[in-house]
């Protein structure tokens, strides 16, 4: 545009400029209005739509698409931080572009999967990447032991292939699989059951799990089986003579074992390998007691294996019971025994019994003969076992036997508790147990893949142990059962183990609560985690904060508050806090040297906050030190990006609930070294010292040059020492930062009068939020080409101390844009050159000088590119924003606008003149350009002397839009005809006086203009 101005160029060359420009804007409007587009290419559709699949190896695969605007790709984090899924490139143009997925070795036993995210512009598509678990196959046991009576083995089998189950084609005949023989991926059970062994040699069988490329092999031993064994084992004979047949069933040749009796003796008998019989004489009792023996039948090579045969003669008179004691369960029962007597008897129920023993036997007979005894047990229906003796008695005499008869109570089983909750790491948990039954224990469902028990089986009163397993997963629930013997009653306990991910915040105070947490071992908390101590509980202090040695990300802030803590140990697996992470002191902190212990982090997502803080209730300390021994940042050196604030700050002196606190902090803080690879900060940087010159924080801090990589502040950057100047921080050098969107404020020792000259070097910052330059700052930014907002340069001469206010606007000499107010106090400004670039301003543009200052301008030359105003043009004595007069000050070698030559537009004009200003200022020269006038257009001018006379440069003036159209004391300003074009449309009022001449907006119009 500026070519327009100052070359002669044809009208086929405007014809074709304006061509261009107007096919330039319609091609950037096409392209704001294109609609981001991502289109899979051959394979890729599908792998978008169904996912990519992997197999346990290492492997790779390409995914290709195109797209019309610049795209990245970026990985899920997984739990842990574990990287086995990569992709190259992470970024790439627009047109055909493509990444590869690249997967390393899965050697555990489950699956895993990540999310991979394609962006273009604010359009995403997902691939969900899984890899397949390693293939296994694991057995519980893969050797059981039996005796020869067989029974069922039970075989857990832990795999991710399906499987087959094969019996040794030989041992098939004893080893037999209850159910089917082929299982799916999962954990489950296989169930055989081993016959006995009648064999007399023992026996070993073989089952094999397969799946034809993993072969599992079980071995079933089982001990030998030789039998002998008696078809009845007592006999009772009454007192007379008897011969006995003794049924034997063995597989062997067997040796007898006779007792050293006369009245039992053998009959003639053959031995064969098979069942036979044997028969035994037994002499006539003539003795008044019963009498008994026995005979023992055993293997030779095996005195272990025998079976006894008990003969029982009886008296002359004679009761006896087949069996003497009984247990019955809770339920109804009828017991049911055999009495052999040769005289009357009676059943005598004791009165206390009677209520749940009844006698229900219908007959009795004379003789040695046997005798059907039936007893009703009535239900139980308490949990306590109850017992009572039934004695048999001869009518006539005191012969009897007893029968001791037991009834349990109702099944009762109690935990002590239902439910039981644990870590995430495992471990074992205790399960009390109150009973009166046995009992068996069931692990149900998926929970049986975590929860193990080394007994299954107790009696009475148990204490239960469970091992848990570690939890790498989501938060889980098992169910335990306990069942009764005879399942008539049963009882769930419940396990809820803790995720390693904890939901929800987490509030620590003090040591002990400190531990606890530790001890769960939790690795990431999507929740705030606070800690704070309290300064008059000494013995719950925090010291150290090695128990959270297991924290990788916390999702929420992390608050430490007052520990009295050495270093960040215990902090080093943590990576990444997604809120704020803030450290609040009251006379606390004072052992750290620096950030050791947070070696691994590398994000913090909002706040990073070091204060003093003020007392809580029952707390006193009006003299505080904070942080006293902190020197540096070192520990940090992996911290890449703060997502908030970044703010260091002291109180100093601060009046709180009527009392007055002192506190010096940060007094060892040498440097920012540790931060070297920190980017970004996407709020406020502040260092803020409220303190006087005895109560004063930061006394050692000379440097931020650390910050080797700080590119952006996303909020203002400040450095804030009001009362006493951070005085050994002169000079702030940060070669990499390229853009602050807040503002720059410099206030070290302002109010106090100071004279701490502060020397901002910003030598590639490009952008820049806004800049009050009112505390003795010299900004050199080169580079600087917009500001966002407001550009104050506001030191008056009388303040500048060794700071030259030229030296400032030449600092800034690349800008072209600023969004709000332009401010600038001439005082010491000899040329506005500098802002030869300048060609926007949003707000105000004002032009001020304070008390009884001079300058040396003598032009406006710089602000030649300068064509839009958004706000005023404001050019006066002493003025403030709203244009007011308050002092007499000079712009005394100014004579016109020459160096506005390029300005259109404007959203209003001011002049504000006193006595003796503007001496030399005669004409609106340089203001041809001048097209638009948004608001009002005022002069008011209180010099008699003043010469301005010629506002001819206004003749292209085409509109005035505000209500007021005003000019005051041009005393020999007596041409308004230039104003006529800018009348015609003017809908305002239109006020002239004490001019040269003052003509009304109707004689204007009406070619009376001028005198």
């Amino acid at each position: 545009m500026k070519a327009l101005h100052f070359l002669p160029i044809t009208l086929l060359s405007i014809i074709s400029c304006m061509s261009i420009i107007a096919c330039s804007n319609d091609d950037s409007n096409k392209k704001n209005d294109e609609v981001i587009t991502i289109t899979p290419l051959g394979n890729s559709q599908r792998y978008f739509d169904n996912g990519l699949t992997f197999t346990s190896q290492s492997g790779s695969e390409n995914i290709e698409f195109t797209c019309n605007g610049d795209w990245n790709v970026s990985v899920a984090n997984t739990i842990g931080g574990e990287t086995w899924c990569t992709v190259t490139p992470a970024n790439g143009k627009a047109g055909e572009g493509g990444f590869t997925v690249n997967i390393v070795e899965n050697k555990g036993y489950d699956d895993r999967n990540v999310t991979i995210t394609l962006t273009v512009g604010n359009i995403k598509k997902t691939i969900v990447v899984t890899q397949k678990q390693k293939d296994a196959i694991l057995l519980t046991a893969n050797k059981y032991e039996l005796d020869n009576k067989g029974g069922k083995i039970n075989l857990e089998v832990k795999t991710n292939v399906n499987y087959t189950v094969t019996i040794n084609e030989t041992d098939k005949k004893w080893i037999k699989q209850v159910g089917s023989n082929t299982r799916a991926l999962s954990s489950s059970t296989l169930t055989f059951d081993i016959s006995p062994n009648e064999e007399y040699e023992k026996r070993e069988g073989v089952i094999y799990i397969t799946n034809g490329e993993l072969t599992e092999t079980v071995h079933v031993y089982q001990a030998s089986g030789g039998v002998v064994m008696l078809t009845k084992n007592e006999y009772f004979i009454s007192d007379k003579e008897q011969t006995i047949a003794v049924d034997i069933k063995s597989n062997f040749n067997f040796e007898v074992k006779m007792p050293n009796v006369d009245w039992i003796s053998i009959a003639p008998s053959t031995k064969s390998m098979s069942s036979h019989t044997l028969y035994y004489i037994i002499s006539p009792n003539e003795e008044y007691d019963s009498r008994e023996s026995e005979i023992i039948f055993y293997d030779k090579s095996n005195v272990k294996l025998a079976d006894t045969l008990k003969i029982i003669q009886a008296q002359k008179d004679a009761i006896i019971i087949s069996k003497k004691e009984y247990e019955v369960n809770s339920k109804e029962n009828t017991i049911e025994f055999e009495v052999n007597s040769n005289i009357d008897f009676n059943v005598s129920i004791p009165s206390a019994a009677s209520k749940w023993i009844e006698n229900i036997t219908t007959t009795q007979t004379r003789g040695l003969t046997s005798h059907k005894v039936y007893l009703k047990i009535n239900e139980n229906t308490s949990t306590y076992e109850r017992s009572a003796k039934v004695v048999i008695k001869h009518t006539q005499s005191n012969v009897a036997d007893t029968v001791f008869i037991s009834q349990l109570g109702v099944p009762s089983l109690s935990p002590s508790s239902k439910t039981y909750h644990t870590y995430p790491k495992g471990g074992e948990i205790s399960v009390s147990l109150s009973t009166n039954t046995n009992y068996t224990v069931e692990i149900l469902g998926d929970a049986k893949e975590w929860i193990t028990q080394p007994q299954t089986r107790g009696f009475r009163e148990d204490i239960l142990s469970f091992f848990i397993s570690e939890n790498n997963g989501d938060k889980r629930t098992g169910e335990i059962k306990i069942i009764s013997e005879n399942e008539e009653t049963e009882s769930i306990i419940t396990v809820e183990q803790e995720s390693y991910i904890h939901e929800g915040n987490i509030s620590i105070r003090g040591n002990r609560k400190l531990q606890e947490i530790g001890e769960r071992g939790y690795k990431q908390i999507n929740g705030n985690l606070d800690i704070l101590c309290f300064n008059n509980n000494k013995e719950d202090m925090i010291t150290s904060l090695e128990v959270l040695n297991s924290i990788t990300q916390i999702n929420g802030d992390l608050l430490l508050n007052n520990c009295d803590i050495e270093n960040f140990n215990g902090l080093n697996q943590l990576r990444k806090i997604q809120g704020d992470f803030v450290i609040e002191s009251l006379n606390n902190f004072n052992r750290i040297e620096s950030f050791n212990g947070l070696d691994n982090l590398e994000e913090i997502g909002g706040d990073f906050i070091m204060k003093d803080r003020l007392p809580y209730n029952g707390e006193k300390s009006t003299v505080n030190s904070n942080f006293s021994q902190l020197k540096d940042f070192k520990g940090l050196e992996n911290l890449k990006k703060i997502g908030g604030n970044f703010q260091l700050i002291g109180l100093g002196y601060f009046r709180y609930q009527n009392s007055p606190y002192y506190y010096t902090s940060f007094n060892e803080l040498e440097s920012f070294e540790g931060l070297e690879r920190l980017t970004t900060i996407g709020g406020n940087f502040k260092i803020s010292s409220e303190g006087n010159d005895k109560y004063i924080s930061f006394k050692k801090l000379s440097s931020l040059n650390n910050l080797t990589n700080l590119a952006s502040i996303g909020g203002n950057f400040e450095i804030y020492a009001p009362e006493y100047e951070i005085a050994q921080l002169n000079t702030i050098e940060l070669p990499t930062l390229k853009q602050i969107n807040g503002y720059i404020y410099m206030r070290n020792g302002f109010y106090m009068g100071n004279r701490n000259r502060m020397n901002l070097v910003l030598e590639n910052l490009e952008k820049l939020g806004g800049f009050e330059c009112k505390s003795y700052t010299i900004l050199n930014a080169p580079k600087l080409k917009r500001i966002d907002e407001k550009l104050y340069i506001g030191v008056a001469a009388s303040k500048v101390g060794s700071i030259n206010a030229q030296e400032i606007l030449n600092g800034l000499s690349a800008i072209t844009y600023v969004g709000k107010d332009l401010r600038i106090d001439c005082s010491g400004i000899e040329s506005f050159e500098p802002l030869r670039n300048l060609s926007f301003v949003g707000g105000d543009l004002i032009f001020d000088i304070g008390g009884s200052e001079r300058n040396n301008l003598q032009s406006f030359t710089g602000f030649e590119s300068l064509t839009t105003i958004g706000g005023r043009l404001i050019w006066g004595t002493g003025v403030s924003s709203a244009g007011s007069v308050s002092t007499y000050t000079s712009f005394s070698n100014i004579q016109s606008f020459q160096g506005f030559n390029n300005l259109s537009s404007i959203g209003g004009f001011r002049m504000s003149i006193n006595y003796g200003d503007f001496s030399k200022f005669t004409s609106f020269a340089g203001l041809e350009n001048l097209r638009q006038i948004k608001g009002d257009f005022t002069i008011e001018i209180e010099d008699s002397f003043w010469g301005l006379s010629d506002i001819s440069a206004l003749t292209n003036l085409e509109t005035v839009e505000g209500s007021e159209f005003k000019i005051k004391g041009c005393y020999k300003l007596k041409d308004f005809t230039p104003l006529k074009q800018a009348l015609t449309s003017y809908q305002g009022t239109f006020l002239t006086y004490s001019n040269g001449y003052n003509p009304t907006k109707e004689q204007i119009l009406n070619g009376e203009g001028k005198q």
